[in-house]
């Protein structure tokens, strides 16, 4: 029989005044010696920084019960792992899965990052000192967001058979759910919200298979929902796509939208999003990558998607964030630079693979709206050099799209519409911009 292991008889305190890191990681441990078992954190407030959840536990958070990250970096230990497309040391996740199979947090309790500190290491309390200040002052904009090591709030990495529902998850140091080299995981019914701080995407799916989300409702500041699967000269020599992905019936409201990319350097394949709904978002759909990505995003659908407020509806760029994505160690810093800066920086063997950006193809874009009280603000800004377009072979069918702006198409092939109408606000359906319109704009360059 499944035994059941309450924290609170392990010595963990539900009043948070106390660290119970060791009490309840002393029960997750009992559970998984037993041969598996539920581990219940009861209503109050747990104070704590990584806990590891193995292979046959569940850790159940009962309605009332908050699990409360420690503010100091020294509760996280430092890991291998991966972190926006590169593999380093790095802390470990609030609650992290890792190595397991067949393990489970679920429950109606609340995780809470408490992610205010982190966020100032970042970027100040002003949003504008910090760290990513004196980076970007010294050219090394690209390196902040790697040194300054911010936990994860769930990480699931290298696990199968895992599960993650019910919960609400706020305030995350950095990304809120991250499933990186996993395989058959279910993200269902979690509140991802409270989330002001730089990075703070809700889920992140990278080189992982076999991976469902459904029923989420997810509101941060950065990308809502994100596939990705390496960064170039790293993410090529792991080589693990993202593959058979689904995400379904979800609200996303403030955030970048969804996004793939802009790590892609592993390739993806095969995913579908449909049943979405977003209000308030920056941005709707959204592909991203930048010289030197160099993968194939390919055979994905997104289908039934609705959009009120939202600032571009359509959004793919290839040269994203230049910043960010180009990196060069500037002169007088010496050879003794960290061992991310140099996966970062390593000189691309290959000249032909150094300015290219990657393909994306094989896209189905169906059932796309726009309410009309609330348009969005273009329909299209897509930008990639006409003379490589990356973006080719994609079909729209069923757009109604009542926009500020039509926007602007550069750097696409063989894009196709069926029954699609792009009108600007007050505009007659009849005045819209047809599908024989959207096709000439796709081919030209460039167009607006």
């Amino acid at each position: 029989m499944r035994r059941t292991f309450i924290v609170t008889d392990y010595g963990a305190d539900a009043s948070g005044h106390r660290l119970s890191t060791p009490a309840i990681q002393s029960a997750l441990d009992a559970a998984h010696e037993a041969g598996g078992g539920d581990v219940v954190l009861s209503p109050g407030r747990y104070l704590s920084g990584t806990l590891i959840v193995r292979s046959g536990v569940r850790l159940h958070l009962e309605a009332g019960a908050m699990l409360a990250a420690s503010p100091d970096r020294r509760h996280y230990p430092r890991r291998r792992t991966r972190v926006a497309g590169v593999e380093m040391i790095w802390p470990l996740g609030l609650l992290t899965v890792i190595d397991a199979d067949d393990a489970h947090i679920d429950g109606s309790g609340t995780i809470d990052g408490q992610g205010e500190p982190w966020w100032n290491a970042y970027w100040g309390t002003d949003h504008l000192g910090g760290m990513r200040a004196r980076y970007t002052g010294l050219g090394l904009r690209w390196a902040v967001d790697y040194d300054c090591e911010r936990p994860r709030n769930v990480l699931v990495f290298n696990s199968s058979r895992v599960s993650v529902s019910g919960l609400r998850i706020v305030r995350s140091p950095f990304w809120n759910v991250h499933v990186c080299y996993s395989d058959r995981v279910d993200l269902s019914d979690l509140t991802i919200e409270d989330n002001p701080g730089p990075s703070s995407d809700g889920i992140d799916i990278d080189s992982s298979t076999r991976v469902r989300v459904r029923d989420c409702r997810i509101a941060v500041n950065d990308d809502d929902i994100c596939i990705k699967s390496g960064r170039d000269a790293d993410g090529r020599r792991v080589g693990r796509p993202s593959s058979d992905i689904e995400v379904s019936d979800c609200a996303i409201g403030a955030g970048a939208g969804i996004t793939l990319g802009s790590e892609i350097s592993g390739g993806m394949h095969d995913i579908s999003f449909h049943g979405i709904r977003m209000v308030g978002t920056d941005e709707g759909i959204r592909l991203k990558s930048a010289p030197g990505r160099a993968g194939v995003v390919e055979r994905v659908t997104f289908s039934d998607v609705s959009m009120r407020d939202v600032g571009t509806c359509f959004s793919f760029n290839t040269d994203w964030n230049p910043s960010y994505s180009s990196c060069r160690v500037p002169e007088g810093m010496g050879t003794r630079v960290p061992e991310v800066w140099r996966a970062l920086t390593e000189p691309e063997s290959n000249p032909g693979i150094r300015n290219d950006p990657g393909l994306f193809r094989d896209l189905h874009l169906n059932g796309i709206t726009a309410d009309p009280a609330h348009p969005v603000g273009s329909a299209f800004t897509v930008k990639a050099p006409p003379e490589t377009a990356p973006f080719t072979d994609f079909t729209f069918s069923d757009l109604d799209i009542p926009a500020t702006s039509p926007g602007s198409i550069r750097g696409a092939r063989s894009w196709s519409f069926d029954r699609c109408a792009i009108r600007t606000a007050g505009e007659r359906p009849d005045a819209a911009l047809n599908a024989e319109t959207l096709t000439r704009m796709s081919m030209e360059e460039p167009a607006s």
